[in-house]
């Protein structure tokens, strides 16, 4: 049987088992167990054929967005945002960033703290799974540029800013000193 993206298998006789996190060995003697009472003798092996894609999304302020494979046995929320090029240097609030995760058709989501682990602060890696999503948000005063830029910088012409500070600058006859005109 393959095991599906869930981390878990469907078997005949003992329905669906989890598998995700376990090694072959483990696989067999959990197995064993489920199938003792319904079998006599039951001799069951794990083989592994192939490895499936073993890969996560990560998103939001990193320099590349998009699938992340996991490289190596343990993969954490950190290797992820690193292997996307690491965080957008003035954008990325990396004291919260979220990772979700579904498990038996449930969506489940955590915050990470992940300042120290850039500053190379031994704190307890958080692990990801294969198809987990972890998203960088942008910081607050990001949130405010966009804003400025959107609402504020595209309604004004660039050439109108230009026109006016340009054309309206007065020399009042003090030695080079400005003034600007009064508004209107």
């Amino acid at each position: 049987q393959v095991i599906r993206p869930d981390g878990n298998v469907a078997l005949r006789m003992v329905g669906t088992v989890r598998a995700a996190g376990m090694t072959p060995e483990q696989l067999q003697e959990r197995l064993t167990e489920l199938y003792a009472p319904k079998t006599i003798d039951p001799n069951i092996q794990v083989v592994i054929e192939s490895l499936g894609s073993r890969q996560v999304y990560v998103g939001g302020q990193v320099a590349r967005a998009g699938l992340v494979p996991m490289q190596g046995g343990r993969f954490t929320a950190l290797d992820a945002v690193l292997s996307a090029g690491g965080p957008v240097r003035w954008t990325a609030k990396m004291r919260n960033v979220i990772v979700l995760r579904t498990r038996e058709g449930r969506r489940y989501a955590r915050s990470l703290d992940l300042r120290g682990a850039l500053k190379g602060e031994g704190r307890e890696p958080f692990y990801l799974e294969p198809y987990d999503v972890v998203y960088v948000p942008r910081t607050r005063i990001d949130h405010v540029n966009q804003w400025v830029d959107q609402y504020i910088d595209r309604m004004i012409p660039s050439d109108f800013q230009m026109y006016y500070t340009w054309t309206n600058i007065v020399d009042n006859g003090n030695g080079g000193d400005v003034t600007f005109p009064a508004f209107p």
